[in-house]
């Protein structure tokens, strides 16, 4: 079991790190969902007839509109009626018609294309932030998993945002962490299937020593590939790695064919070599279909980053505002305080406000982070609801509340507590406790014995609430009243 300080440390570590970079997690995650259908688009696509053009043609149209040698790749539409040429960015992207080569607008913008350039750079050439978010998030993913085997309601209907977290993280914890893994694994070049001498072997002419390879020209690459005699079409010119192109043909038997032009000139097929890490990330190991799993990967780890969202603005009480949903002019209100760890107590303390209202009490809901010790002498009473997880462990605004309790700063404060907890450890309520304890000795006065609750709360809260009636002022008559206002 983690110790205690060690497991605080990590999950304000785990929390805060997540809400820093959940914006960029979300556009890594959300296109990333998008790029797992690619497989079963081309799928579809390879069932239909794909045109390709000559080499020559190829050697035309490139010398034509890219004369400079800049394009960095140059395809064909899906039914061969327009070239797309391209830079660095999907922004850079014109189209021109196949066979005049005259410009025409981009009405086919590849979304794909778009999809992927947001994945891996941002669009925004931002490999560098990319990659560490990579990195960021696998090690949330472990740290969350080294937080503990989570407490799970036994029904799906009691569980709130934490749960949810908690449950999707660790029940689906393979295939949470295959996505981020294997796309650090790609990010360091293993298991990616590059061509041996193109994706990190010998360096081309030119960079002998270490410096930035030759570029080559696609004109000058179809070129060279069309004297060996082995396209009959092809359908797409692409830069590589090392200064290489590859190109994408139909050979002279009318099978697929890939061909690699290194910096040097040399052009020779590619063979199909292990790339089973880039089939894993991109949902292409077990054919098209495997990539709705991964679809359903990125999905999870969207939801885990939204319900840790809601955990955390649930702790805050969403955003901590005050409810005072009956306050009456002349009239000192009731304060009902919680400190949550899941939104629970957050949940029950609002319906406890909103049940004392029903029952023509005046009262006022705030997260104990929002109260200060100094102002609970002002109402007549102070109803607690707190949360405690684990081995009765505290919420962090709860400490916070009683790190800045002074000596009598509560005296006279008449108060009542509610604590949440999990009976299936030793400590149950521990922290309740300690809570209780810390109110008293500074001045507070009990006026309801405190109450402790096991797992889900509804049945003791409205007990509690019946037993505060006639305390608050009101008849055991009013109970049914203040009972019936549940969640």
């Amino acid at each position: 079991m983690t110790p205690l300080p060690l497991r605080r440390g990590a999950a304000f570590l785990h929390r805060w790190a997540a809400l820093v970079f959940a914006p960029l997690f979300l556009v890594i995650l959300l296109s990333g969902a998008f790029l797992a259908c690619k497989p079963l688009w081309e799928a579809w696509q390879a069932d239909q007839p794909q045109p390709g053009l000559t080499p020559q043609a190829w050697i035309q149209a490139l010398e034509t509109l890219d004369p400079r040698g800049q394009a960095g790749n140059a395809s064909l539409s899906p039914d061969g009626q327009r070239l797309m040429l391209q830079g660095r960015s999907p922004e850079s992207r014109k189209t021109y018609d196949a066979r005049t080569l005259a410009p025409l607008p981009n009405q086919d913008r590849d979304w794909f294309e778009v999809a992927k350039g947001l994945h891996k750079t941002l669009l925004l050439q931002a490999d560098p932030l990319v990659e560490a978010a990579t990195y960021v998030l696998t090690a949330l993913l472990a740290l969350g998993l080294l937080l503990g085997w989570p407490r799970l309601k036994p029904q799906l209907h009691q569980w709130g945002w934490m749960d949810w977290h908690q449950g999707l993280g660790w029940l689906l914890a393979p295939l949470v962490l295959l996505t981020p893994i294997t796309a650090i694994l790609m990010i360091l070049h293993i298991g990616t299937g590059a061509p041996g001498g193109l994706g990190g072997g010998r360096p081309g002419p030119g960079n002998q020593g270490g410096g930035k390879p030759r570029v080559m020209a696609l004109a000058q690459a179809v070129t060279l590939a069309e004297a060996t005699g082995a396209p009959a079409t092809i359908r797409q010119v692409r830069r590589f790695r090392q200064g290489a192109v590859l190109i994408f043909a139909l050979g002279q038997d009318g099978r697929p064919l890939r061909l690699a032009v290194d910096a040097k000139g040399r052009v020779r097929p590619l063979e199909a070599k292990p790339e089973l890490i880039k089939q894993l990330h991109e949902g292409t190991w077990a054919g098209p279909w495997s990539g709705l799993l991964n679809l359903l990967a990125a999905l999870v780890l969207s939801a885990l980053l939204v319900t840790g969202l809601g955990a955390w603005l649930a702790r805050k009480g969403w955003g901590g505002r005050r409810r005072n949903p009956g306050k009456r002019r002349g009239d000192r209100a009731i304060l009902v305080a919680y400190a949550s760890q899941t939104g629970t107590a957050a949940r029950y303390g609002e319906a406890t406000a909103q049940a004392l209202t029903r029952a023509g009490l005046v009262a006022t809901c705030a997260s104990l982070e929002t109260v200060s010790p100094g102002e609970l002498g002002r109402h007549p009473h102070c109803l607690f609801l707190v949360a405690f997880t684990g081995q009765g462990e505290m919420p962090e605004t709860a400490r916070q509340f009683l790190a800045h309790l002074d000596p009598h700063a509560l005296q006279g404060v008449s108060f009542a507590l509610l604590a949440l907890g999990d009976g299936r450890y030793p400590s149950f309520c521990g922290g309740g406790a300690r809570f209780r304890e810390a109110l008293l000795t500074n001045g507070g006065v009990e006026f309801l014995p405190w109450q402790t609750v096991d797992g889900d709360p509804s049945l003791p809260w409205q007990q509690w609430l019946k037993a505060l009636a006639p305390l608050l002022g009101r008849s055991s008559g009013m109970g049914a009243e203040i009972k019936s206002e549940e969640q």
